[in-house]
């Protein structure tokens, strides 16, 4: 009963057209923010099922390749600029997104269905501060415990 009452609501409430819609605003604004960051190589899914596919950190010369920050790549995050995003999200912004199974290069980004405008804006001023921090100062804001 209680799944067929879950699939009433997704009809009644025309939760699938509106994670379609939401969907493609929220990929719209990150595919905006790939164009202008370049360890976001992608923003790819459908409705609220989306990923964002970050660059391979050897492929950054002078964002991570240099010292400290590429040894604290590899020491905390395991060479992955999604758990490392993932992280700085969570501790810094309050942002709950982890890395996919298949893909340590892939962020999942998952909403829920019922998602209202304050939670659209929340995410892309999230992910808009990593951007706007990069790789190095992701790791230098959870070096100092930066806490959202």
């Amino acid at each position: 009963m209680v799944g067929l009452e879950g699939v009433r609501l997704l009809h009644e409430q025309a939760l699938s057209a509106r994670a379609a819609e939401v969907g493609e605003r929220v990929r719209t604004a990150l595919a905006a923010l790939c164009r202008s960051t370049p360890w976001i190589r992608e923003v790819r899914g459908r409705g609220l099922l989306l990923g964002l596919e970050l660059a391979d950190p050897v492929g950054l010369p002078g964002l991570l390749l240099d010292g400290p920050g590429r040894r604290a790549l590899l020491d905390r995050f395991g060479g992955s600029l999604a758990i490392l995003t993932a992280r700085y999200l969570l501790q810094t912004q309050g942002l709950l997104v982890g890395p996919t199974s298949g893909d340590r290069r892939v962020l999942r980004l998952t909403p829920p269905l019922t998602l209202e405008e304050a939670g659209i804006e929340r995410i892309l001023d999230a992910f808009a501060a990593a951007g706007r921090a990069g790789p190095l100062g992701m790791l230098a804001a959870l070096a100092a415990g930066a806490v959202a």
